[in-house]
């Protein structure tokens, strides 16, 4: 408490709001360390974690060190080390962000960029359509523009279109005057992303190609936001790379997901429980213990567990999975970059390649 306050006077002192921002962050990181209150668990919680344990053996952790050097930022980006300066180029050649040293975006926000661009690169590659036309990426809830900006700068107007849908209209401005600035062709939509109807573009674009994304990504989508993240995702047939955080958020949202109909598949919205084929109650629970206090390994299995639940959601629900005779194969997997870039570094990816030929 005593650094708490010393903390907040620190706070009071600042002009600055990116000041003020990051110091704030940096308090609410303190508060929650090992000397947090630690939180409790009960029998309950215990068997749910034990029965969960068959998903997080279907879908185990990878954990994720280096990510391979993008464009000319130099050598392979050790993650476990400390993060030295360095910035992408883009299209042009010119640098997409100058920073200081000591920057906390640099130090935290920066690396996580680099991994998820990193990652979305290569499921782009590996697509089935990969330059046979402009591949659709699709940002959910990413109206700050940091994602989106990245890819567009990195990956070239051939490769790929990247759009954005966020419900804050002050959120998604920000994003289109760092793209204006950059120089960035990105596609800025105001708007419901859990069902992607009655959207409004900041530039007057009337094209909602974006509607059928090959690829859907999101860093840090809050709550039920990464299940609608995934639900658009099997219903497009779309790759993924999605990172989940505040994990009791927003449970009111519907996720949009292919439902049995007689002999065909509709897409229907529905609540997480449905879509996750989990209890109600269960999921609650769940849902706190992925974010307890004071006991990270104690977080990080509730954590993987329902990350791993709505993996196994997507493999009963994607297109891809739904086919007798599937034309591509859906990989699914779990990577984690390292906590010290964020507490809330499970990422879940879906990667649509060439299916193989079956035996002869």
């Amino acid at each position: 408490l005593r650094r708490g306050i010393i903390k907040a006077q620190e706070l009071a002192s600042l002009k600055s709001d990116r000041q003020r921002y990051w110091c704030a962050v940096e308090i609410s990181s303190m508060l929650q360390d090992e000397q947090s209150q630690r939180g409790s668990i009960n029998s309950e919680d215990r068997r749910l974690l034990q029965e969960l344990g068959r998903l997080r053996k279907k879908f185990p952790l990878t954990k994720i060190a280096s990510v391979p050097p993008l464009k000319n930022s130099g050598d392979n980006l050790d993650l476990q080390v400390d993060v030295p300066f360095y910035t992408w180029q883009n299209r042009r050649g010119s640098s997409t962000r100058k920073l200081m040293q000591s920057s906390r975006f640099q130090t935290k926000k920066e690396p996580q960029l680099h991994y998820m661009v990193s990652e979305i690169t290569r499921i782009t590659r590996s697509h089935p359509d990969y330059l046979k036309r402009p591949l659709q990426i699709l940002d959910i809830g990413g109206g700050k523009g940091h994602l989106a900006n990245a890819l567009a700068s990195y990956l070239n107007s051939d490769e790929v279109f990247v759009s954005v849908v966020d419900i804050d209209e002050n959120t998604i401005e920000n994003g289109r005057r760092r793209s204006i600035a950059s120089g960035l062709e990105v596609s800025y939509w105001i708007g419901d992303a859990s069902t992607l109807n009655d959207l409004r573009n900041v530039d007057d674009v009337e094209d909602l190609s974006f509607k059928n994304a090959d690829i859907v990504v999101a860093l840090h989508a809050c709550g039920v936001l990464t299940d609608v993240a995934l639900g658009h995702a099997t219903c497009m047939n779309a790759s993924f790379v999605i990172c989940p955080c505040c994990f009791c958020s927003y449970p009111y949202l519907f996720v949009s997901a292919l439902k049995q109909n007689e002999k065909s598949y509709k897409s229907e919205r529905m609540q997480a429980p449905e879509w996750l084929d989990i209890d109600s109650s269960d999921l609650n629970q769940l849902r706190k213990l992925c974010e307890i206090q004071g006991d990270r390994s104690l977080a990080l299995e509730a954590i993987h567990s329902l990350c791993a639940l709505r993996l196994n959601a997507v493999s009963k629900r994607h297109i891809s999975s739904l086919s007798s005779t599937p034309l591509v194969n859906l990989n699914l997997s779990l990577k984690m970059f390292p906590e010290k870039f964020s507490s809330r570094n499970i990422c879940m990816v879906g990667e649509l390649s060439h299916a193989r030929d079956p035996d002869p």
